[in-house]
């Protein structure tokens, strides 16, 4: 139920937004699409709990952050959306352990965003804040028989705290931000630093 509210709140009156395509002036748009990767900057594996041997050498790691998210304005330089984010751990053993190829440690935050350009939409210094409903997976991969072993999922709460600087292309706003995500699963606190260049659309 609360999911189908925030839908509402966010693409209410659809209809008024693609009549205006430019509802605070040039380069500005009805709803945006928001995707972007980069580096993670920080080693939240299962793996350093369960071999931590095998975490002394961090260049055997594959880190990545992600984000997936629609926006709409609320005031002409800040916008709200619904969407993801997270990274993906992966680690690829060298020689198989317990029939064990490759882990894969997934982190998601499904949540309501929040963007405030500073100065002017789309140019200059923004802060970003995200809450929402967290989860981790982790999957137990056998590359030689193409199986995966074991796959475990948490669910909990999370909330994102960025900032970083846009440079706008008019049809494109590109986004570098440092985002910081905080979560509480089964009691439990993990948290983790990316580093992602995103375009706005």
């Amino acid at each position: 139920m609360f999911k189908i509210f925030i839908l509402l709140v966010l693409f209410s009156n659809a209809s008024s937004v693609v009549k205006f395509e430019k509802p605070y002036g040039e380069n500005t748009e009805g709803w945006y699409f928001l995707f972007g990767t980069g580096p993670s900057l920080t080693n939240n594996h299962v793996i350093c709990d369960k071999y931590p041997n095998e975490c002394i050498t961090q260049d055997k790691f594959r880190k990545f952050g992600v984000d997936i998210f629609f926006y709409r304005h609320i005031t002409k330089n800040s916008l709200i959306g619904i969407g993801s984010s997270g990274k993906w751990d992966i680690y690829e053993f060298e020689s198989d352990i317990n029939d064990i190829s490759e882990i894969r440690h997934d982190h998601y935050l499904y949540s309501i965003s929040l963007i405030n350009f500073l100065k002017s939409f789309g140019d200059g210094a923004f802060l970003r804040l995200d809450v929402g409903a967290a989860m981790n997976s982790s999957d137990y991969h056998n590359h030689h028989e193409d199986l995966v072993l074991e796959s475990v999922e948490k669910r909990g709460r999370g909330i994102l705290f960025g900032a970083g600087y846009s440079l706008d292309f008019e049809e494109m706003r590109l986004l570098l931000g440092l985002n910081y995500t905080t979560t509480v699963i089964d009691d439990e606190n993990d948290n983790y630093l990316n580093l992602v260049l995103e375009g706005l659309f």
